[in-house]
């Protein structure tokens, strides 16, 4: 327990490392349970109960500094910064990789956005299969409930589908599909690896 606390004190104060009283709580979490789990199985001390309990009581009242106002981005100015970046392609002398990258990350902003968050199993986002366009101004989504974020017993059934009224999106996704996702490959994930 005393080199546990050691340990904890040596991260909060070593000008090495800017690192909040929660972090530290969480850092020797991670310790404590890969000692008791890998290194030393069954391992069990009172000592480093207490001092994992009190650095989790303190980091929650020390709160997370690193999570200030002026760092947070409205999700607004994200979506907006999606279509900057498409814009940013757009104006590319050739369209290339570079610009189907530039294209791709603002769609994946302005799509992560416009999704509700139950929803954002954007790995799952196929062209023609998970989105399918109606008309120019709706799309159609229908997520599976295996990719979204949901207790297994809640997957077989819940699944997302919706028609989404956006007709700025429904534009981006639809030039995205004819000029930008083929120079990638032949397939249809709306977010391939470049």
């Amino acid at each position: 327990g005393m080199g546990f606390e050691a340990f904890g004190r040596f991260l909060r104060s070593s000008p090495d490392h800017d690192v909040s009283t929660s972090s530290v709580a969480h850092i020797l979490s991670r310790v404590y349970s890969g000692f008791v789990t890998v290194l030393s199985p069954g391992f069990d001390s009172a000592a480093c109960d207490f001092v994992l309990r009190d650095w989790r009581e303190r980091g929650a009242l020390d709160g997370t500094p690193t999570k200030v106002a002026a760092q947070n981005v409205s999700a607004s100015a994200t979506y907006e910064h999606g279509y900057e970046l498409m814009e940013r392609a757009r104006c590319r002398r050739t369209r290339g990789i570079r610009a189907a990258v530039e294209f791709r990350n603002g769609i994946l902003l302005a799509t992560a956005i416009a999704l509700p968050q139950r929803a954002r199993a954007l790995s799952a986002l196929e062209l023609g299969r998970t989105i399918s366009f109606i008309d120019k101004d709706n799309l159609h989504i229908r997520i599976p409930g295996r990719w979204i974020k949901q207790r297994e017993g809640k997957k077989e059934k819940g699944a997302f589908d919706r028609v989404m009224k956006n007709p700025r999106l429904a534009a981006a996704l639809a030039e995205y599909a004819r000029d930008f996702r083929p120079i990638f490959d032949e397939g249809s994930l709306l977010f391939p690896s470049s």
